[in-house]
């Protein structure tokens, strides 16, 4: 009896894997066939790689303002001395990211995935034919490239935070000589796959003790997937997953899970909501909180002056009058040219949100102080900006659009069966419609809505 508690786990344990690994190797049905289509029919533009770049290139700006001035914080343990180290590690992961995106990309998976989180489909069964197999390879490009920009990113922040640790690691003198345990850290070859184990087992790094380098790996590598959105779930969001994994037919409606929850956890934590953020350092909170008000204050005048952008007014004559003069939502001027943020995140929500809610003000403002209803009117707006620029982003539309149309089905029903267009007409087609014609065109069927992403189809509809 006294071994009956330690059998019974082991037995449990030894089915949970066999499980597990059934899962990992079941053979895909046409629901998984159907899933792994919608969500590379969905990311198959160009546009979707280069936003993906852009949203990079904006979280390095960000981490970096976040490093000064957690080290100006006296309260952080972010050391001022390792700012430039950081900085020397964006240097290096721009150099060794290029290998990284190739592994991504061949490998179609991350690279630091305990297993697979795209599992392949279509011609990945056994028996598959020639014809099969290569349709697969093909339409796995457009998710294949997701994974190599990510990868791409990674190695940069993953680099910038190593420098970062073994400054501290180095100057907290515990280790033995400072600077010859830096030395020894900063000769770790982290242009490997093998980069964990070659921290885990160098032994240049005698000094450090296994604790040590388990947790400067697990530091490093947090910090490049929550900088790229990527950081795991919790039990909410790891639901949604399973969910999602369980019923590939969902896909058109939730074709994407991870990235956008931590897109909208990474956005809110720049907000005076931010402070609210749980597992996240006191001097990280502060920083974030402190960026998100500056970019408040920078934006405040171009608003003003019409170069920023957000939502399109309420007021109809506002309304058409930005449309006629070719202003877009959510963009910002440069030169004489509005150019469309929308989709660089986390800024396109921190800065949508921002200009929704300084023109909310002004409205609130401009109106007559014996207006009783304008200090309601004010939350509103301010409550129904950050809503619209959470709910509004392309990997929400789904939702958003089946919520709409359960609310007023004669209303919103026919737009929502029309966005499925692009189940038919992939968005690398799409593109090239819209690049030849690059007006926004009012569909009423879904006939209309496939001629609108296919080229020459779309010209000649509305010529």
């Amino acid at each position: 009896e006294a071994h009956s508690f330690p059998t019974r786990r082991s037995s449990d344990l030894n089915e949970a894997l066999a499980n597990l690994t059934k899962e990992a190797v079941k053979q895909p049905g046409w629901a998984d066939k159907f899933g792994e289509f919608v969500v590379n029919s969905y990311i198959s533009g160009l546009a979707t790689t280069a936003v993906n770049a852009a949203s990079g290139i904006a979280k390095v700006g960000l981490l970096g303002t976040e490093r000064i001035l957690q080290a100006v914080n006296p309260a952080s343990k972010v050391k001022i001395g390792e700012v430039l180290p950081a900085f020397r590690g964006l240097l290096d992961g721009v150099l060794e990211s290029a290998y990284f995106a190739k592994e991504g990309f061949l490998r179609g998976t991350p690279l630091d995935a305990a297993m697979p989180e795209f599992r392949g489909a279509i011609g990945t069964q056994e028996g598959a034919t020639k014809l099969e197999k290569y349709a697969g390879e093909v339409i796995r490009i457009p998710s294949r490239l997701s994974v190599g920009v990510d990868e791409f990113f990674k190695a940069i922040f993953r680099k910038m935070e190593f420098n970062a640790q073994a400054y501290r690691i180095a100057s907290s003198g515990k280790f033995g000589d400072s600077e010859a345990v830096y030395n020894a850290l900063r000769k770790i070859d982290t242009k490997t796959t093998d980069w964990k184990d070659n921290i885990l087992k160098a032994p240049e790094l005698a000094s450090l003790p296994d604790s040590a380098r388990a947790k400067l790996v697990e530091d490093v590598r947090s910090f490049a997937k929550q900088a790229t959105f990527q950081a795991d779930l919790g039990s909410f969001g790891n639901k949604i997953l399973a969910l999602r994994a369980a019923h590939p037919w969902v896909a058109p409606v939730v074709p994407f899970v991870k990235t956008p929850i931590n897109i909208m956890k990474d956005a809110l934590s720049y907000t005076p909501l931010g402070v609210f953020a749980k597992n996240t350092p006191t001097d990280v909170k502060i920083a974030r909180v402190a960026i998100g008000m500056g970019i408040t204050a920078a934006l405040a005048n171009q608003v003003a002056e019409e170069n920023v952008t957000g939502s399109y007014p309420k007021d109809a004559a506002k309304r058409n009058a930005m449309i006629a003069a070719g202003i877009p939502e959510y963009s910002i001027k440069i030169g004489d040219t509005y150019y469309s943020y929308a989709r660089v995140e986390p800024l396109a929500t921190i800065m949508g949100a921002t200009v929704d809610g300084i023109n909310a003000v002004r409205d609130y403002v401009s109106k007559p102080s014996y207006d009783s209803k304008k200090e309601k009117q004010l939350v509103v707006d301010v409550v129904a900006g950050v809503t619209k620029n959470i709910v509004s982003k392309t990997y929400l539309e789904g939702i958003s659009g089946i919520m709409q149309a359960l609310h007023d089905p004669e209303r919103y029903g026919g737009s929502f069966v029309n966005s499925f267009a692009g189940l038919l007409v992939p968005a690398v087609i799409a593109a090239g419609a819209r690049t030849q014609d690059p007006y926004a065109r009012v569909v009423t069927n879904f006939g209309e809505a496939v001629q609108a992403r296919i080229p020459d189809w779309r010209a000649k509809r509305w010529s």
